[in-house]
């Protein structure tokens, strides 16, 4: 087949840019794969973070075409024409936010009058946001209209595209392991490289810190961990993106402040492997979510979770085996889990649970998707505006 992909990847940093280039990797082993990607994905106004450019020195990264500007209509007709003149059975849209609705809309409607044949699929990141702003669904269902077939990450996300979009053609496929990254490094020297005693018992929360990831539960939680568990560390290692003093007035309160490690920056690449490779387990304390990246990116360390059974989470960790699952917002669950990973020695027999359940977040069930998309005929396409 040849198929087009339109979405970010590097130097645009991010978990969505990472899966959208091992999605063309994965593409590109059975079919004939165009990759266009963005110049410039947002103005800073809408980006909450320092920049958005990673700076990684070991980067995913897979031929691209880097056209599509956030304000430059010229750049979308650009990518119109790039991408019919591919001549693609399929155009894959990584869907990453309803502020990209009108250049998704352009480039989506006028590959439709070049080529009507061609299949529109969206891979729906998060179908709803987790930050509620005015005229968000709306712009959703204006690119969304442009679809044919979706994919999305879980059941609760299906829910919400049939609610915002009730006509959809979707596939659920779990969000698919992580098969491209730095290789680990030893506990040891990871634990060396971060100054933390090897005798620690170490919880890592990982990733952007933003009020939905539900940190400051975590947080709460330090004080009734640390009476079970004397050598508890945390690790927090992600850029702020919420207002920081908030959760360091969280931690002053707590009174444990010497047993939290703060990394406020966008972790490169090749210093991934050391947070990981240094914990015992990762913590995901989300008040909601679609699904998350950071659950793979664990397992690909051969670190279980401790998460809230939210959005898709609930599908991707096996309570008990590869982690637990726990209710949301609940600092008290939070630390009850921690000492019972910590006190139950799950850490030490998980590796192996982790690789068989891995096994089933694969990428050629990603792939048959998209072929499934592309495929379909014009009887099973109902208009789209």
């Amino acid at each position: 087949m040849r198929i087009s992909v339109l979405g970010p990847t590097y130097p645009i940093r991010g978990g969505i840019s990472h899966y959208t280039t091992m999605l063309v990797k994965n593409l590109r082993r059975k079919h004939d794969v165009q990759f266009i990607s963005y110049e410039k994905q947002y103005p800073s106004f809408l980006f909450p973070g320092r920049t958005q450019t990673d700076s990684s020195s070991i980067p995913l990264i897979e031929d691209n075409s880097p056209i599509v500007s956030f304000w430059n209509a010229f750049t979308w007709k650009r990518a119109v024409k790039t991408i019919a003149e591919f001549e693609p059975e399929g155009l894959v849209i990584s869907w990453v936010n309803p502020a990209l609705w009108l250049q998704t809309r352009y480039i989506a409607r006028g590959l439709k009058r070049s080529r009507p044949q061609a299949r529109i699929i969206f891979w729906c990141h998060n179908v709803s946001q987790h930050e509620r702003k005015p005229l968000y669904n709306t712009f959703s269902k204006l690119a969304f209209a442009t679809g044919d077939y979706f994919i999305v990450t879980g059941k609760k996300a299906q829910e919400d595209l049939k609610r915002l979009f009730p006509e959809a053609r979707a596939a659920v496929v779990p969000l698919p392991a992580f098969d491209s990254f730095p290789k680990r490094v030893s506990r040891n020297e990871a634990r060396s490289a971060l100054s933390i005693d090897e005798g620690a018992k170490v919880a890592l929360y990982f990733g952007f810190v933003r009020e939905y990831k539900g940190l400051r539960f975590l947080i709460r939680a330090l004080r009734q961990i640390a009476r079970e568990i004397p050598d508890f560390q945390l690790i927090i290692a992600g850029e702020f993106w919420d207002d920081k003093d908030k959760y360091m007035r969280e931690i002053e309160i707590s009174e444990e402040e010497r047993r939290v490690m703060i990394f406020d920056e966008y972790i490169p690449n090749e210093k991934v492997p050391i947070f990981f490779s240094a914990a015992d387990v990762v913590v995901l304390p989300y008040v909601s979510a679609s699904a998350s990246g950071i659950v793979q990116l664990a397992y690909y360390f051969g670190k279980p979770v401790i998460t809230t059974n939210v959005g898709a989470l609930g599908e991707a960790v096996s309570h008990g085996r590869t982690g637990y699952l726990i209710p949301p917002a609940d600092s008290e669950a939070i630390a009850r889990a921690v000492i019972e990973f910590f006190k139950s020695g799950l850490g030490e027999d998980a590796g192996k649970e982790i690789e068989e359940f891995r096994a089933k977040f694969s990428w050629e069930e990603m792939v048959k998707a998209v072929e499934n998309g592309v495929k379909l005929s014009s009887r099973e396409v109902s208009g789209r505006a």
